[in-house]
């Protein structure tokens, strides 16, 4: 095959492969949901872009000169975002390599299917708005063509170089340090500049090279970009290799398990809090799962102890997502990894009750990290303290009653050994993994409301605190009736996770 045919061979194969996949053919309500939510979220960002233009026409702000100034900004959240958004794609290029095919061919395929993806709108939403509200009307049509090309060309550049990161950081987590070196490189300029005013001076000088197609600017990108492609595609073919010829090869090195013998305590539930334990060690996608909801609630922590306007209804959603974001992350896919064995549990007629108990336990005892993370800010008199207990009782009460729900609504079962960068688009997933956050980060939303605007946290506080003891005290209770739900539908849960 030539070049060119590999590449529509591909397209065409690519294009029934999601076409076939049954979270596509079998849960309509669930696409149809991600559907509008992606809108929802473009439009938002779009309309960010409209704000910051009407923020950029006060004096003190200077002007469509600001974009240029927050642009290291922007490049830094537009990585961030592409983690959300582009999905690794590489392990359905494997069964090509046994092929004749030109050897850069699939993976040429792979970038620009990358480059395609909707993962790559962050910043042109963002600027373009922006432009056409600020920077049009100043300088023109012309210039305005010139900086839509510029910042194109700084997200394709983006692009190439996220992609390098994920495919590196897929073999080596060593890998993720690679942005958080490169990026603050951005930022030396910032360092040299003596006044405000000198800032936006050059700002404005950069801004010019980018609207009238200079060829300072360009140039250098464009050799960029290239540069950039070049090691993305040898990138991806050797970590191509080293999937299919290597990474399958068992490893006979011995590798140190942790005993938790401090566990035997519990007695009947020691084993399923291990199998907790052992879920998040050893499950590529929860171990991350866990260890980007920790640098969550610690990077907000650390931002709390400094934040001088505390009490607002935005500072106290956000500490509600840090209690609730456990449950969120690990919760909402319940039974989903225990479904693998789930004949095994109700063999027994104690194991799944025990299991669910367990599980009550383990995530509970989770919700100490970010009780203890904000005890700083609490001291220095950010956070009240007051608050932060009602959120935590609110959440081990009412908002894991909720998730634990999911436990009968769920019928597929996800791969044990499943990679953060795996997809699920193999199984039905349930529409209601896709409601419940929003229901769950919803609900308390109107009690925080009602404090703020007629100044009575304390009796907000109070009620959050109140909705949630109740179901901390009764939760043995809720969780055999969620056990014998269970139990009446044992043979439709079966069935789902067998087809799985």
């Amino acid at each position: 095959m030539t070049y060119w045919e590999t590449f529509l061979t591909l397209r065409q194969h690519f294009s029934l492969a999601e076409k076939r996949i049954k979270q596509r053919r079998a849960n309509r309500i669930a696409r149809y949901i991600y559907y509008a939510l992606t809108l929802f979220a473009y439009a938002y960002i779009a309309w960010g872009g409209w704000q910051l233009a009407n923020l950029a026409s006060e004096p003190e702000y200077g002007g469509y000169r600001l974009i240029f100034i927050l642009l290291p900004l922007f490049l830094i959240v537009d990585h961030i975002f592409r983690y959300g958004t582009i999905r690794q794609e590489f392990f359905r290029l494997r069964p090509y390599l046994l092929l004749p095919l030109p050897r850069y061919a699939c993976v040429d395929y792979l970038i620009l299917r990358q480059i395609a993806q909707h993962g790559n709108l962050f910043l042109p939403l963002i600027a373009i708005p922006f432009g056409l509200k600020a920077l049009l009307p100043a300088v023109g049509s012309m210039e305005m063509m010139g900086y839509t090309l510029g910042i194109c060309l700084l997200s394709l550049i983006n692009g190439q170089f996220f992609q390098i990161t994920q495919t590196l950081s897929s073999r080596r987590l060593v890998y993720y340090l690679l942005p958080i070196v490169v990026y603050p490189l951005l930022f030396i300029p910032f360092f040299f500049v003596p006044s405000v005013a000198d800032l936006f001076q050059q700002a404005a000088l950069f801004g010019q090279l980018i609207m009238r197609g200079n060829i300072a600017f360009y140039l250098p990108a464009l050799c960029l970009l290239i540069i950039l492609t070049l090691i993305n595609r040898r990138v991806l073919l050797s970590h191509l290799y080293y999937e299919a010829y290597t990474a399958g090869v068992a490893k006979t090195t011995k590798r140190h398990v942790l005993p938790l013998n401090f566990l035997e305590y519990f007695k009947e539930l020691s084993e399923y809090l291990k199998l907790e334990v052992r879920f998040i060690q050893r499950n590529k996608r929860l171990r991350h799962s866990f260890i980007n909801s920790t640098c969550f609630i610690i990077f907000y922590s650390i931002a709390m102890i400094w934040q001088s306007e505390s009490g607002s209804t935005i500072t106290d959603t956000i500490l509600l997502y840090c209690f609730s974001i456990y449950g969120i992350a690990f919760l909402t896919p319940l039974m989903c990894y225990d479904g693998n064995y789930f004949e095994c549990l109700v063999m027994l007629p104690k194991s799944l009750p025990q299991l669910l108990l367990a599980k009550y336990y383990f995530y509970s005892v989770l919700l100490l990290i970010p009780l203890l993370c904000l005890l700083p800010a609490v001291i220095m008199g950010n956070v009240s303290v007051w608050l932060i207990l009602a959120f935590f009782l609110y959440t081990a009460g009412f908002t894991y009653r909720i998730l634990f729900q999911m436990a009968i609504y769920n019928k597929v079962s996800y791969p044990m050994n499943a990679s953060h960068s795996a997809t699920r688009s193999n199984t039905k997933i349930p529409y209601m993994q896709y409601i419940v956050p929003f229901i769950v980060l919803g609900l308390p939303v109107p009690v925080i409301l009602l404090g703020k605007n007629y100044h009575l946290e304390n009796l907000s506080n109070l009620l959050l605190a109140l909705i949630g003891l109740p179901f901390i005290l009764t939760h043995q209770h809720w969780i055999k009736q969620i056990n014998r739900r269970m139990r009446a539908q044992q043979h439709e849960q079966i069935a789902g996770f067998r087809g799985c």
